[in-house]
């Protein structure tokens, strides 16, 4: 009688242990899927800000390149200025020296 309570007691034991077996993988296998999961939604996230950033790149660098444009163009605007005034003094000084020899 001994024997078959602990054959039982045996069988039992067992039995509750590949229960708890079977508890402890699912528990794991759900953690390693949250895990999973957390895991896909921060690299969605990192690709998302990695994407925000090249567009705020991409448009800096725009508006750089715009700012460099605008000052490219005021300097040549300020060099032909220069160089109109220029050419106006030649002028009025060629006149001058026009006259000067007319009336000679």
């Amino acid at each position: 009688q001994a024997a078959e309570l602990e054959t039982r007691a045996a069988g039992a034991l067992a039995e509750k242990s590949a229960e708890l077996d079977l508890q402890k993988a699912a528990v794991e296998g759900s953690a390693a899927e949250a895990l999973a999961m957390q895991a896909a939604q921060l690299e969605e996230a990192a690709s998302m800000a990695l994407a925000e950033q090249k567009v705020a790149l991409e448009a800096a660098s725009a508006a750089r390149l715009e700012g460099q444009m605008a000052e490219a163009e005021a300097t040549a605007a300020a060099r032909l200025e220069i160089q109109k005034a220029a050419m106006d003094e030649a002028s009025r000084e060629a006149l001058a020296h026009a006259h000067a020899q007319a009336e000679v």
